[in-house]
């Protein structure tokens, strides 16, 4: 039986003050965001206005059935996609980037934050309502995609990087030898477990495999008994045309309502997640690049030519949809313009980013959807856990982030003399809040870099603090060598647990049973971080027949 433990969010996320404030329902993010989230009389509203308008994903069936046919959907998967491209069904959405080997594991939580969320309304209101899933094809960064993090059998982290070349559109990409070679590389960290074959099989990549349809098949393969729909852009763009033509014949008032979201968001005291567009908003893709659009003094240019006049430009968009990529200011409205939307399930960072998109949405004349916190846990394993009892350190005190001392939690009290640096740890930090206070109140101009030099110190203080818990709290119980296993298990190099280690090794390990504790464990309507303590016994799981419900 596994058990859980509950943490603050911002036990893990400290920095996203925008993330942090929105689950707290802040007031004054009131003007950024449509609702708030734990509201489920506003979501079941949302479910019966947007019933009036199933037609939105009208259109769409035949793709989605097809796309999902190839990466070898499940019949439930199928039928929703058929629900959803005849538009007679709503969608909870989320996506992420096709990461190598399904990515981390945060995009599992994502999966299934929308299938619970969609299951819940589902019941609650009595209408069609089905996960979606959206990979990211269209971005170009393929070093977000190329890696993989585990650990070796002597406990040190591995970074597993296959080179994929120039940048390009990820929808392009096929699976070469780099990225087989990179998944041997990280198959072989995984141990000889009886499980270990049945799931290589699932995630080894296949030659000549579209990247992601590779994502794609893994994700459909998890959760073939939920009903997941996958997606890429390219399968729906083609219905796209309406609303690319909207873009781009009213880009330069969207660029202009974008920097005034931007600076307003500023003045309340939050630093914008998505500091430019620099670079545009909309892409033209044009023999497999894509080239920034901008307008801007009664001109519109494309890459670095201006050899397309405004309308032109814009007819292009409503005639060949598909030639066309957005940026990811634009890449929310677009897709919540395609698909009837309730709620989009997003991460810390994307939460923050939306701040700054109520405006395209309205101006565009696509309804904002519900942002709902996604699923935030870290998986603990057994000897992980009896390290951590050994120890005597704290939950909070191992998992902590940010240069918010207040959040380093009291040790316990087998750690004489930790209480000392806790608490003059706690007055730097105070002092530090109050200097960049201080210095904003009298010049408003030095907002972003007292902000920014704080979170530097911050930083600082929190990692010397560390260092001297690292010796006052452990006080001999473990090794160093045994406190760095834990650190590395739980925010290896650094980072929390969910956004660098994959869900294949936990599988490899634990077979099918913690997958279906992850489900178990998710609650869409808690958004606190969730600690899962992993325990299958001797035997190490309870593996079902590795075979697809229908």
């Amino acid at each position: 039986m596994t058990r859980l433990s509950l943490l603050d969010a911002g036990q893990i996320y400290a920095r996203r003050q925008i993330y942090l404030d929105y689950l707290a329902g802040a007031q004054k993010l009131g003007t950024f965001y449509k609702y708030f989230p734990a509201d489920k009389q506003a979501l079941r509203a949302r479910v019966e206005g947007l019933s009036d308008e199933l037609k939105v994903g009208a259109g769409l069936g035949e793709a989605l059935v097809e796309y999902n046919q190839q990466i070898g959907a499940g019949t439930k998967a199928l039928e929703n996609a058929r629900l959803l491209g005849d538009g007679q069904a709503l969608a909870v959405v989320t996506g992420q980037q096709a990461g190598f080997a399904g990515g981390p594991l945060y995009s599992v939580y994502k999966a299934i934050s929308a299938i619970k969320l969609a299951e819940y309304l589902s019941g609650a209101t009595g209408k069609a309502v089905v996960p979606v899933f959206w990979i990211a094809s269209e971005d170009t960064n393929v070093e977000q995609i190329n890696a993989s993090t585990w650990m070796d059998r002597q406990g040190q982290l591995r970074h597993i990087r296959a080179d994929l070349g120039e940048k390009q559109q990820i929808c392009n990409l096929r699976v070469e030898e780099a990225a087989m070679e990179a998944f041997e590389q990280l198959a072989e960290l995984m141990p000889q477990s009886e499980f270990r074959s049945q799931w290589q099989a699932v995630y080894e990549p296949r030659s000549s495999e579209p990247w992601g349809q590779w994502f794609g098949r893994i994700y459909a393969w998890l959760f073939a008994e939920q009903g997941l729909v996958l997606l890429e852009p390219y399968v729906v763009y083609s219905r796209a045309g309406q609303i690319f033509r909207r873009i781009i014949a009213s880009l330069a008032q969207l660029q202009e309502t974008f920097a005034k979201s931007t600076a307003k968001l500023s003045e309340q005291g939050y630093e914008p997640q998505i500091e430019s567009q620099g670079r545009g908003m909309v892409y033209l893709v044009e023999k497999g690049r894509r080239q920034g659009i901008v307008a801007g003094e009664g001109k519109i240019t494309v890459g670095t030519s201006e050899s397309y006049t405004l309308k032109d430009l814009s007819d292009l968009g409503g005639e060949h949809p598909e030639r066309f990529s957005c940026s990811v200011g634009l890449r929310p409205v677009v897709q919540d313009c395609l698909l009837g939307t309730v709620a989009y399930v997003a991460g810390p960072g994307e939460i923050s980013y939306y701040a700054q998109l109520g405006g395209l949405y309205e101006q565009l004349g696509v309804s904002m959807p519900v942002i709902w916190p996604r699923a935030s846990m870290t998986l603990i394993e057994p000897k992980i856990a009896r390290l951590m009892a050994k120890s005597g350190l704290t939950e909070q005190a191992l998992l902590a982030e940010g240069e918010a001392s207040e959040d380093v939690s009291e040790p316990k009290a087998e750690a004489p003399g930790a209480e000392v640096l806790l608490e003059l740890a706690q007055k730097a930090g105070r002092s530090l809040e109050q200097l960049a206070r201080k210095i904003k109140e009298q010049d408003s101009s030095a907002q972003r870099f007292a902000d920014k030099i704080s979170k530097r110190v911050g930083r600082d203080i929190e990692r010397l603090l560390r260092r001297g818990l690292e010796f006052v709290n452990l006080d001999r119980q473990i090794s160093r060598r045994q406190y760095e296993r834990i650190r590395m298990s739980l925010r290896p190099a650094g980072k929390p647990q969910e956004r660098a280690f994959s869900l294949f090794g936990y599988l490899v390990y634990y077979g099918q049973g913690v997958l279906e504790e992850i489900i178990r464990g998710v609650d869409v309507f808690d958004f606190r971080h969730r600690l899962m303590y992993l325990d299958f016994g001797a035997d190490g799981g309870k593996q079902k027949a590795m075979e697809k419900k229908g």
